[in-house]
């Protein structure tokens, strides 16, 4: 059955009708009651939408490996042997995958956890506008003249002799502090994961989570709101007991009548704050806090742990381990001092400067000296002249983006503490859907037939409606993620090659963004180059962070000139610009399936819907969507007449030789 809406083109409606005459409102009432049925399903979203993408990707695959074994004839046995042997290949390819990475993905957030603890966005903007701003300005004030250099090597010597050994110092005492707050954060990490499992273990980390919630977190509450709880608290106990209560409402068991009890004020403070704190902290536990409260419970395990360390007197065994451990954070400017080394200078300096001074250059060759002065005269000076620059710049308001900055790193830090639960939920969804993907592509010939089987139902309209839409979008959805992992797993190998060559940290963990980022389009690049950048220019330098960002530039070259065009081909063509503003209003009001859905949807919507391009689905997708629509296979789309004083519509599937 065709609907004259469907086939008949804007130009053939008769003129003069009314608004109401022409309007389709059945597609409008069929539509509206599926979006409907999609809201309605919205929290599932996601073991919806991977079911659909495995379900796509594995009946791809087994329809290619039956074209070779039985070209002719379908063959129900031998579907589903293909579907069980393909899955059971997946699944050991992703167990082996799993295992493989495991270990050091684990090892590396938990490692980038413990550091966001220490990290300082100050310090980290101030090293980078030294190596930029600071930089220029060096190299303008002293190198770009004769006269500059000659300014150069004045400054150096008036430097040397009286100000490179207070530089010095500093530059120690600013190592030796945040050394120091390394370790702290290094102890508590390592050891409130051990006293977490511990727990687990003995099976007292919800007597003991609970317990340090009461005494803590909800004792906060209850201070904040006191009259309302306390007020609370005594309606209830008269409504529930009265003048002669029973059991129930203390944990003891013993209910005296209020007014009895508020005669003794001590027992009586005792036993309402202790029932009003076990109601403050079952209700906390119940919350969405729960999993927030659980890793403030294991910073406090490992704050616990610190202290009782301090108090043993064996700080310096574990500071040793901890020094020469190869997963310390060394960052760029850190010196590369020997643990003895250390050791004397921090003694050194707790006598006098001239003793740290003595300790610091007394192995050192004369060369070696005067390459540690120089440095510190170029990274004062450049502090001073990068420093003078932004105070006559006006427009550039450090004090905000530092803050910023510094309102951000805890929102990142919390993100990385409940990593672990955000995997196990994310874990819980993969695993569902593929068992639902599988019994979908074991059975499919007959969910096929069944679903046709609607055509002939009472649902006919509504069939003929939706399921054309519906094959067409999701051949394009599926085509364009099965095409954009190729990519993202191409994209994933450069990167992690980039990385190893610059001898980049956290390389699993940095790769592993990559990937992710890599379904997002255009600004996937950014997000996923901006924590490359970071930890390059953390821990290995200005000029290693700078051949990162080109390392990334060009992977990002040969993904948009070489693997798009061969991959994707002009699918997913769409102007930057229009990508950029899919993506911020998908983001808005989607978030992360925004950027994920966002550009598949309006190309859909662009280039199916408006313009009626079949050629970006493949052919048997044409010619089902054609079946469904009662159409031709060639003809999905309406033909325009020739002549325009025609106002009638064109059957659809009609010979357009023979028209007019």
């Amino acid at each position: 059955m065709n609907h004259p809406e469907m086939v008949a083109p804007p130009h053939a409606r008769k003129t003069g009708a009314s608004f109401f005459d022409w309007f389709p409102w059945e597609k409008l009432t069929i539509w509206g009651l599926f979006l409907l049925l999609v809201y309605a399903l919205r929290e599932f979203f996601t073991v919806i939408f991977l079911t659909f993408l495995f379900s796509y990707i594995m009946t791809n695959v087994v329809r290619r490996i039956l074209r070779i074994l039985s070209p002719g004839k379908e063959r129900l046995w031998l579907h589903r042997v293909c579907v069980a042997v393909s899955f059971v290949l997946l699944l050991s390819a992703l167990t082996g995958i799993v295992l493989f990475l495991k270990k050091p993905f684990e090892e590396q957030v938990d490692s980038l956890k413990i550091q966001f603890r220490t990290f300082d966005p100050k310090t980290l903007f101030n090293d980078v506008i030294r190596s930029t701003i600071g930089t220029w300005q060096f190299d303008r004030k002293y190198l770009s003249t004769p006269a500059g250099r000659a300014q150069l090597q004045q400054d150096f010597e008036e430097f040397r002799q009286k100000k490179s050994q207070s530089t010095a110092v500093k530059e120690f005492d600013e190592f030796k502090a945040a050394l120091e707050k390394d370790f702290e954060a290094w102890v508590k990490g390592r050891e409130e994961k051990a006293r977490w499992e511990e727990l687990i273990q003995s099976g007292q980390e919800v007597a003991e989570l609970e317990k340090w919630v009461r005494g803590s977190k909800a004792a906060e509450i209850y201070q904040k709101d006191k009259a309302r709880y306390d007020e609370e608290w005594a309606k209830e106990y008269i409504k529930a007991f009265g003048e002669n209560p029973g059991e129930g409402l203390f944990e003891n068991g013993d209910n005296p009548p209020l007014k009895k009890l508020e005669e003794n004020k001590e027992e009586y403070e005792r036993k309402r704050s202790q029932t009003i704190l076990k109601k403050i902290t079952i209700e906390e536990l119940k919350s969405s806090r729960k999993n927030e409260l659980q890793e403030q419970f294991k910073l406090h395990l490992g704050e616990l742990a610190f202290m009782e360390l301090l108090q043993s007197g064996k700080t310096d065994e574990l500071f040793k381990v901890f020094y020469e451990s190869p997963t310390r954070p060394r960052k760029a400017k850190d010196p590369s001092y020997t643990f003895e080394k250390y050791i004397a200078m921090r003694e050194a300096r707790k006598k006098s400067i001239e003793e740290f001074n003595r300790t610091q250059m007394g192995d050192l060759d004369p060369a070696e000296q005067e390459k540690n002065i120089r440095a510190s005269f170029e990274r004062e000076e450049k502090d001073r002249l990068a420093k003078l620059a932004l105070e006559q710049w006006k427009f550039l308001e450090v004090e905000k983006v530092q803050k910023y900055a510094e309102d951000l790193v805890p929102q990142v830090a919390g993100y990385l503490g409940q990593w672990t639960i955000y995997l196990f939920k994310f874990t819980l969804w993969f695993a569902l859907s593929l068992l639902l993907s599988f019994f979908i592509t074991f059975d499919l010939p007959i969910i096929r037939k069944g679903i046709q089987s609607l055509e002939q139902s009472r649902v006919r309209e509504f069939y003929l409606e939706i399921a054309p839409g519906l094959a067409a979008f999701g051949a394009l959805i599926g085509r364009a993620f099965q095409a954009q992992g190729v990519i993202a797993l191409c994209n994933t190998l450069l990167t992690f090659a980039l990385i190893k060559v610059l001898n980049i940290r956290y390389e699993v963990f940095l790769c592993s963004l990559v990937f992710l980022c890599s379904f997002i389009p255009i600004l996937g690049v950014v997000l996923s180059t901006v924590p490359i950048s970071l930890v390059a220019l953390q821990y290995n330098g200005f000029g290693t962070a700078l051949l990162s960002i080109g390392g990334v530039l060009i992977i990002h070259f040969i993904e948009t000139s070489i693997l798009n065009p061969k991959i994707l081909g002009e699918m997913m063509h769409l102007h930057p610009v229009l990508v950029l503003g899919i993506l911020v209003v998908g983001e808005h009001f989607f978030k992360v399936w925004g950027l994920l859905l966002g550009v598949p949807v309006m190309v859909y919507i662009i280039r199916y819907v408006i313009l009626g391009e079949e050629s970006i689905f493949p052919a048997r997708v044409t010619r089902a969507v054609a079946r469904i629509a009662g159409a031709a296979p060639a003809a999905i789309k309406a033909p325009v007449p020739s002549d325009p004083s025609r106002k009638e519509a064109i059957p659809v599937g009609a010979d357009e030789t023979k028209v007019g």
